[in-house]
């Protein structure tokens, strides 16, 4: 087994697009990661969303956002696990499994709500914190939101500038039948076999 750093990201990849895979690449790349996990939520329990789309397109649709990158893996614990999907007992069932040389990559926009995360206090223990920067965010203001939130230890940037994609967005160009940007061609073949989001925002 491998002593490298995993990423572990998680979501509920609803859709997972392009900007989920920029950042994992770029993760692998200036953080010298063995590999990124990407996690889709089972029961996202701060996502009451009745549309959220079955846990086993998202989870195919993410095996397909993935296929072209043999760095970037799929990691189906939190679909399988019953109950609520909280981060930090999927970096302790990881841990358990015998990773336990973990990084967690996260939105800069998570930053603010941090603190409300189930067990937050627990989560810098089990792994590294990375911060993956948006809308022109320098590194002190990372620092400074981080600090707010709680966090002991300073994460590590990532810097994400120009990756603007948002599954919200394309759910609504989905919806409205508009030009869609930001879908890998496979994942975007699966949706409309599927006939997914024709009916949600």
């Amino acid at each position: 087994m491998s002593n490298g750093v995993i990423g572990v990201l998680g979501g509920t990849f609803n859709p997972p697009h392009l900007g989920h895979i920029a950042l994992a690449i770029k993760a692998i790349k200036e953080h010298e990661l063995t590999e990124v996990r990407m996690v889709p939520a089972g029961d996202p329990y701060h996502k009451s969303d009745k549309h959220l789309t079955p846990a086993k397109h998202r989870l195919e649709m993410t095996r397909l956002a993935i296929k072209d990158h043999k760095s970037i893996t799929v990691d189906d614990r939190e679909i399988i696990r019953a109950g609520p999907s909280y981060t930090v007992d999927t970096l302790k069932s990881l841990h358990n499994s015998g990773l336990t040389n973990l990084a967690l990559l996260i939105g800069s926009d998570l930053l603010p709500n941090f603190s409300q995360w189930h067990e937050s206090q627990i989560i810098e223990s089990l792994a590294g914190i990375i911060v993956a920067t948006r809308n022109s965010q320098t590194e002190q203001e990372i620092f400074a939101l981080a600090k707010k939130a709680g966090l002991q230890i300073k994460p590590r940037i990532l810097n994400l500038q120009d990756v603007n994609f948002s599954s919200t967005q394309i759910r609504k160009d989905l919806q409205s039948h508009s030009t869609i940007t930001g879908l890998s061609t496979q994942v975007l073949a699966y949706i409309r076999k599927k006939n997914l989001y024709s009916n949600s925002i």
